[in-house]
């Protein structure tokens, strides 16, 4: 994720005088009504492949579409906000806007991280914290969310908790207007679905980039019963969830699965497989799968063994050729096989300059598969049945 940087103090005065005048919401768990149990909801992804897409979502009453970067290795959802009188930008969330928008204080039950709390009256306050060492300080709030249901109907959700931020990703990607956090863990937008629709499946689908240009208006982000997916199901290959990362009361942290080892052009590279193993005692190691970041990260180790075989190919071959590039497979525990689109393989951080997209990780901050692996695949997250379902999208 790219640097950010906070804006001006004195639009925060402003944004304060608009959280005194706002409505508050009286804090509820959410019960899952009948009517939406066996109902599927979905969330359109669009965007440009330099941010692997972004979910718009409608918030507020009346709601104003905002876009947010879906990120499953995350549990913050937050958005840039600020007001038309203060800010240049396209994108933000403009708080005033909403009869709906409650910022939870201190005092409030559904301020469940009270660090930062001097008083009572202090806003609820959150630092969520990324990979690649950057950080994003805001506030919560309670807002309304409008999602299409399969059934042709807008469904409203009262009281999903979404951050509020003065910072905001880089000038590289500002159309992305902040986080969806996706993670199992509370109080992401998943955990809240879950919550609403007593149970349910998540997936997602972001297409590829194979020819340079993104079809920006074929992804989704759907929640609900997996039965109403349909047909994009079949043909899935299906991995265990380890069920980790968190303690018997909780849900865990991330999606972690299992992995016995990872192919260049067919060839298995020298990895021990513990250099793989989650490590439940100590809650390091592991793979998890992160659409929030872009690159796929292996442990030192792992990383070795794969550039030994990729220094092969250079030596026989010369420059990069798409056409000749080796596949990469990663194998799960359990045989199934995860082959990313040739083109999901490198990234191009400058014009003309192509490197793989794959780095090395410390083996204890577990390793990756990052967002530009998944592309082109169509991914199902089964919580209730502890299962992560993939296979080839549309």
């Amino acid at each position: 994720m790219a640097p950010i940087f906070p804006f001006a103090a004195v639009w925060q005065l402003l944004l304060l005088a608009a959280l005194l005048v706002s409505s508050s919401f009286p804090f509820t768990e959410g019960r899952a009504p009948w009517r939406r149990q066996s109902r599927a909801f979905e969330i359109p992804i669009s965007g440009d492949s330099s941010t692997g897409g972004a979910a718009a979502l409608r918030v507020g009453e009346p709601a104003q579409t905002v876009f947010l970067l879906p990120d499953t290795g995350s549990s913050h959802t937050w958005m840039f906000c600020g007001s038309p009188e203060t800010l240049n930008f396209s994108s933000y969330y403009n708080v005033a806007g909403s009869s709906t928008f409650s910022p939870i204080y201190c005092s409030s039950p559904a301020c469940f991280d009270r660090e930062e709390c001097s008083s009572p009256g202090d806003l609820c306050r959150f630092t969520a914290e990324y990979v690649d060492g950057t950080s994003v300080s805001g506030f919560w709030a309670l807002d309304t969310v409008t999602i299409w249901s399969d059934t042709g109907d807008e469904v409203k959700f009262r009281n999903v908790t979404v951050g509020c931020s003065t910072q905001r990703l880089s000038d590289d990607i500002l159309t992305v207007n902040g986080i969806l956090g996706l993670s199992p863990e509370e109080p992401s937008f998943t955990s809240y679905m879950r919550r609403e629709l007593g149970g349910g499946a998540m997936a997602h689908y972001v297409p590829r980039d194979d020819e340079g240009e993104y079809d920006g208006d074929s992804g989704f982000l759907a929640f609900g019963d997996a039965a109403r997916f349909g047909a994009l199901r079949e043909g899935m290959k299906h991995v265990d969830l380890i069920a980790g990362g968190g303690s018997c009361e909780e849900p865990p942290s991330f999606f972690l699965v299992g992995v016995s080892g990872i192919f260049v052009a067919g060839v298995r590279a020298p990895v021990l497989p513990w250099v793989w193993d989650f490590e439940p005692e100590t809650n390091v190691g592991g793979v998890i799968l992160d659409t929030g970041t872009p690159l796929t990260y292996v442990a030192g180790e792992a990383f070795s063994g794969i550039l030994a075989l990729y220094s092969d190919y250079f030596r026989r071959r010369g420059d990069y050729d798409p056409e000749t590039f080796p596949a990469v497979t990663i194998e799960f525990d359990g045989g199934a096989r995860l082959t990313p689109f040739p083109e999901n393989l490198v990234h191009e951080p400058d014009e003309g300059t192509k490197c793989l997209g794959i780095k090395a990780n410390n083996r204890s901050d577990g390793s990756i598969i990052g967002s530009y692996f998944q592309r082109g695949l169509y991914w199902e997250y089964d919580l209730a049945r502890g299962t992560l379902g993939f296979r080839a999208g549309q």
